[in-house]
Order: C-alpha cells, then structure tokens, then sequence
C-alpha cells in the first residue's frame, strides 16, 4: 500500500528530513539534510529521486524493498558535488513482529557524478521499533562519502589523484510517520 511518509532523524552533527509521496505505482522521496562537524564545517545534502518498493512474506517474515534512482547536490565549504545514484532497500521483520532491521544504499560512479565529485556513496542501515503501523521508532547509521576529482583544494590542499572523503557519518535517532 503506497502513502505519504515524513520520516526525521538527529544526531549531534546532522539532521534529515525526508517526505515521500505516492505517484501511480511509484514514490517519490525528497530529502534534505543540513550538519556542522569539524572535518567539513557546515554542509547540506537535498536529494530527490523515484523509486517503486513492495514487502512480501517469506515464511513468517514481512520484507520489504525498494529500487531506484536519486538524484543528490552536496555542498560542504570546501567542494560541491553532483550525483544521480542507482540503489534501494531491502527490509525483515521477523515473525511480522514489531522489530525490524532494514540496509540501503545508493551508489554513483564517475559517469554521472560531477563538479568536484568522482564517485558518491550513500550507505545506511537501521533498526526498527513498528510502534503501530503508521508510525516506526528507530537507531540507524549512515554514511555520505564521495571521491574527489584530481585539481579540488580539500582544507587549503590541492588533491593530487582522487581523494576519498566522508561528507557525513554516525548513528541517529529518528521517526518514520506514514499517513
């Protein structure tokens, strides 16, 4: 069953927003998430994409999943990045209980990734409390990284080859509402 979904999550860096919509027999996520932290000062992260998800039961276990596309802007104080990223989701609730774990992901290699971006990554991983069904507590962990084209200046150094960099990274705490 599609709906509309708000899912936030904090943690002492960053936080997110994210709201989804139903369209016909796809959704449409839209997500922006804002942080401060020492190794990149103040940065943002929106992206937007489309995607079609679904659960089933193997045996006693609701799964559910998701694939698409998503589209991401980054801007940190020393780079800027553009990525169209392929990926998706895949969740368990064991015995259709009230605890869950889901994993996703998505990935942007060098073709459809640019300014200062060489490739993106966005990995994340969460565990659920289903309150009821419209409303999930849950502890996730995520993590935003990209690598840097050969000539970006990362903290006054010009990158020589391609540097690896963690945009944002670390557990949070978060809501998922649907209505």
């Amino acid at each position: 069953m599609l709906a509309d979904s708000l899912d936030i999550n904090l943690n002492n860096d960053s936080g997110r927003i994210t709201y989804e919509f139903a369209v016909g027999d796809a959704e449409i996520p839209i997500s922006g998430l804002y942080g401060k932290n020492n190794k990149n000062g103040r940065y943002w992260a929106i992206s937007g994409g489309l995607q079609v998800s679904g659960d089933n039961f193997l045996g006693e276990t609701l799964m559910t999943g998701s694939l698409g596309v998503n589209a991401y802007t980054v801007d940190t104080e020393d780079f800027e990045i553009l990525a169209l990223g392929l990926g998706g989701m895949i969740g368990f609730y064991p015995n259709n209980g009230f605890f869950g774990f889901q994993v996703g992901g998505y990935y942007s290699p060098a073709v459809v990734t640019g300014l200062d971006g060489e490739n993106f990554l966005e990995a994340k991983a969460r565990a659920d409390f289903r309150i009821f069904d419209q409303a999930v507590l849950y502890i996730g962990y995520r993590v935003l990284r990209a690598d840097l084209k050969n000539g970006t200046t990362v903290d006054g150094i010009l990158v020589d080859g391609t540097k690896d960099v963690t945009i944002d990274e670390g557990f949070h705490g978060g809501i998922n509402i649907s209505f």
